[in-house]
């Protein structure tokens, strides 16, 4: 290594010691990062798991084929079974929850199932060489809510290598090449390692996240790559809890990781924020819809560091008091990359909601809270 790299090193080392050593927040920063680090390693236990398992399906699947077209007459049954876990297993995420049956080509369908997807299904599966009968016994749900075989994230969908979603296996394998090549590339160095080690951790990264690579790299800002839905209740009327949101510059009252909002008049505003290990990130944003009473929404300007939107509604509660929702979707710098580097460091947008939604809610009922280190006092805003 050379005199600059080592210079840099040192400096990364340092700057390391100093964030996760600092007297006042070192001890928590140190937590969050144990904690992060373990919630790594559980996903990666679960992508393993999840990928040994899909290639075992798949491969009974070929087997039951390559076998049934070198078999005379009708399938056997299993062969017939292993057909339709294969079959369903190219469209519905989890499929892993429907368990399949199959005597005299009679095929019996048992688990939860969407009612979305329950046409699709007995159409998929009635259609399989082998089947003459479809017998349904599923359990048909309007939405996945409470019912966690169903709760399976979008990008843990069943597409191919070269599709956006990666089914399990293909995840997998690139995953463990990424990693292989990171570990090539490092011992090689000079060009070639280099190449290698960027290629690593790509593949790595997009086995991991299952995310294209514009996507993790913040090329495509559009769809937002976080979504954070709160709601919560305040027992203040409606007008009261408006007042609050309607101006930005409260925002960092109760908004822990924001530093400043600024009003730059025109409906538009200057945001200052903390980014990952603490450093600032910076962005402007315009009020797209104001409905005193009832909503507030806004969004970054085009080209900012971070683009981000934003949507607040207020209802009057059950009882007395307001239900505040929040919906909230962005896109940090460095894309989903970013936000994995951010939420090692104890930077998760969906955990930091939740802490902000706490401190509005005691700032309006009792008066007073704690954000950024202060005190804040409703009597001085």
């Amino acid at each position: 290594m050379n005199r600059t790299g080592t210079i840099l090193l040192g400096l990364g080392v340092g700057a390391g010691m100093m964030y996760f050593f600092d007297p006042r927040h070192g001890n928590r920063r140190r937590a969050l990062m144990r904690d992060r680090v373990i919630s790594v390693l559980h996903d990666t236990d679960d992508l393993i798991d999840r990928g040994v398992r899909d290639t075992r399906n798949r491969a009974r699947g070929m087997l039951a084929e390559a076998l049934g077209r070198l078999s005379e007459g009708e399938s056997d049954d299993w062969v017939t079974a292993e057909r339709v876990r294969s079959e369903i297993g190219r469209f519905i995420p989890y499929s892993r929850s429907i368990d399949v049956d199959v005597a005299d080509g009679k095929a019996t369908l048992r688990g939860p199932v969407l009612e979305n997807d329950l046409g699709y299904l007995m159409a998929k599966v009635s259609v399989v060489k082998g089947v003459k009968d479809v017998e349904n016994q599923l359990e048909v749900h309007q939405t996945a809510e409470g019912i966690p075989a169903l709760q399976i994230h979008p990008q843990e969908g069943t597409g191919t290598m070269g599709g956006r979603s990666w089914s399990p296996t293909a995840r997998l394998l690139s995953s463990l090449t990424g990693s292989a090549l990171l570990v090539f590339g490092t011992v090689r160095g000079g060009f070639v390692g280099a190449t290698m080690t960027t290629a690593g951790l790509g593949l790595a990264a997009r086995g991991l996240t299952n995310k294209p690579l514009s996507r993790l790299v913040g090329l495509e800002k559009d769809e937002g790559v976080i979504h954070v839905d709160k709601t919560i209740h305040v027992n203040a009327p409606v007008e009261e809890v408006f007042s609050m949101w309607e101006n930005f510059e409260n925002f960092p009252r109760f908004m822990d990781h924001l530093v400043s909002v600024t009003d730059l008049g025109g409906s538009s505003s200057h945001w200052v924020a903390k980014g990952p290990a603490g450093l600032p990130v910076e962005w402007d944003a315009v009020v797209t819809e104001m409905v005193p009473g009832e909503e507030i929404a806004w969004r970054s300007v085009p080209e900012s560091t971070v683009v981000t939107d934003g949507r607040v509604k207020f209802r009057q509660g059950m009882e007395d008091g307001t239900d505040v929702m929040v919906h909230l979707r962005y896109t940090p710098p460095a894309g989903a990359l970013g936000h994995a580097v951010a939420k090692l460091f104890g930077e998760d947008p969906k955990t930091a909601m939740d802490e902000d939604l706490v401190r509005f809610k005691s700032l309006i009922e009792t008066g007073k809270t704690t954000s950024g280190g202060k005190k804040v006092k409703r009597d001085d805003i």
